[in-house]
């Protein structure tokens, strides 16, 4: 069975995968503004535009390999972010 059908047997989108000869080499994983504004509002939290800006770059920017991207690191930032407005 080639990788093909491997992968083939599980839905999946093909804009977070680069495959090369049948094999993936690289994914995506995808937090947007929309994730930022939810999570912040569960909070009872609104941000502004540059608030939801800086969250973002914080994410990207000082995210550890070691415990990724999820929606606990991202209420620290949301926090670190609030914190900065007083």
């Amino acid at each position: 069975m080639n990788n093909y059908v491997k992968l083939a047997k599980y839905p999946y989108n093909k804009d977070n995968f680069k495959i090369e000869n049948n094999h993936i080499q690289s994914i995506n994983i995808v937090w947007c503004r929309e994730d930022i504004i939810q999570q912040a509002e569960n909070q009872g939290i609104n941000l502004t535009d540059d608030e939801i800006d800086q969250v973002l770059y914080c994410l990207e920017h000082e995210h550890d390999a070691t415990c990724g991207i999820s929606w606990e690191t991202i209420d620290v930032w949301i926090d670190e972010v609030i914190r900065e407005r007083k």
